[in-house]
């Protein structure tokens, strides 16, 4: 199958760009023949009254940045401590006219399904994502794929995860750590990654 037309971002919110998740998922895709690009966004995690906030000249740029990218699937590692971050920007990106796909994995969603699934988001899975956002990316039933956290009729299903989901370490390309071709939200830019950003 071509994935030509597909545009894949994977983010995560974190503090610093380690990123590991993404940079494995983001191999995954890539050997697969999808047009990948990671975004890690940068900030300072919550604290007793100091929340994670988003301006809106960030939420602009995100969006801006999808749009012009032509990103058609946009897809978040969820930590416990980035899940109201993610759940307040996945709202902004519908009211701002981002239409793709939007979904999330991480371990979050392992312990947190139904949470995980916000309003505005298309998909969460639990388990490894491989195989699940492959399955997604070629459009199939929502039924049909593992461990997918969905909505049928206004109530949130939660598919049972598969043996089949667990990726084969041997023949699992390496993470992909690449500068200039994936980009960083930092100090309300978003720019490329480069080696200077650590």
């Amino acid at each position: 199958m071509s994935f030509t037309d597909k545009h894949l971002v994977l983010a995560d919110i974190q503090m610093e760009v380690r990123s590991v998740s993404i940079r494995t998922l983001g191999a995954y895709a890539e050997s697969l023949g999808i047009r990948t690009t990671l975004l890690m966004i940068i900030k300072t995690l919550a604290r007793i009254g100091k929340p994670v906030v988003f301006s809106d000249s960030e939420i602009r740029k995100i969006v801006d940045f999808l749009k012009r990218e032509k990103v058609t699937h946009l897809g978040f590692y969820l930590m416990t401590a980035s899940f109201k971050p993610y759940k307040f920007l996945v709202e902004a990106l519908r009211r701002h006219g981002f239409d793709g796909v939007i979904m999330a994995g991480g371990i979050h969603v392992a312990l947190r399904p139904e949470e995980s699934l916000v309003e505005g988001a298309d998909f969460a899975v639990q388990g490894p994502g491989e195989l699940p956002l492959k399955m997604i990316l070629e459009g199939a039933p929502p039924p049909s794929i593992p461990g997918l956290v969905w909505r049928k009729d206004g109530k949130t299903v939660l598919n049972p995860q598969s043996r089949l989901q667990a990726p084969d370490l041997d023949k699992a390309p390496f993470p992909i750590f690449r500068y200039k071709q994936d980009v960083v939200l930092l100090d309300g830019k978003i720019r490329p990654f480069t080696w200077k950003i650590q």
